[in-house]
């Protein structure tokens, strides 16, 4: 096992119908109110992983809204709530979704200043509209996780992959459907499998499990 990956599970506290995590983040009324939620959620996730009797390195979101607000030193604040607690940016792995930050300088100094304190960098949701190649070989990730309309598509995907280990970055894919997980599971090309069972996993794809069926069990983080 590489390490864990968290999520977001919020329910209406009148109903008790589940929300999606996007419904979570359109409740603060300014950018301040954005930040403080989202670094919120990251800490929750943090002090959730403290108590993994297993570690490795965590994989946490950053809301792109979150990026923008933030003028400079990046990830200042939350290494500041991290080590209280015991954790240190080198065990974390902040993933972005660089296809909704139109500022790419602003993302560059962002990513240059959490890498700066010790954060790894993971690019999410690559290929969901564009294969933006030449921002990645600015930031230079640690990690790329495929979206799934690039892995269900008709392109390239070796060439693509062969591309993103040359940068270099290693190959994240996830998903619920384990027919997916079994045709890319098993592939050298691939490095890590998010698998959902019994909790938000990375498994090395070479790793027994990594192909398996996944259920709907999720972290409570």
């Amino acid at each position: 096992m590489h390490g864990h990956a968290a999520a977001i599970q919020a329910f209406g506290l009148s109903n008790g119908i589940q929300m999606t995590p996007e419904a979570v983040f359109v409740l603060p009324t300014d950018d301040h109110e954005f930040v403080y939620l989202d670094r919120l959620v990251r800490t929750l996730h943090a002090l959730n992983y403290l108590t993994r009797p297993t570690r490795g390195n965590l994989l946490l979101q950053v809301h792109a809204r979150h990026v923008l607000s933030v003028p400079a030193d990046h990830g200042l604040a939350f290494e500041e709530i991290l080590r209280p607690c015991g954790l240190f940016p080198e065990q974390i792995t902040l993933e972005i979704d660089t296809s909704r930050i139109d500022d790419t300088a602003h993302l560059v100094r962002a990513i240059a200043s959490y890498r700066s304190r010790g954060y790894g960098i993971a690019v999410g949701n690559f290929g969901h509209s564009q294969l933006d190649f030449g921002l990645l070989r600015e930031l230079q990730p640690d990690l790329v996780k495929l979206d799934p309309l690039l892995l269900a598509s008709t392109r390239p995907l070796r060439r693509i992959i062969d591309c993103l280990h040359q940068l270099p970055s290693k190959v994240m894919i996830e998903g619920e459907d384990s027919r997916t997980l079994k045709k890319f599971a098993t592939a050298a090309e691939v490095d890590l499998v998010q698998a959902h069972s019994p909790q938000r996993r990375l498994l090395h794809a070479d790793q027994p499990g990594a192909g398996d069926s996944l259920d709907s069990i999720r972290d409570a983080a």
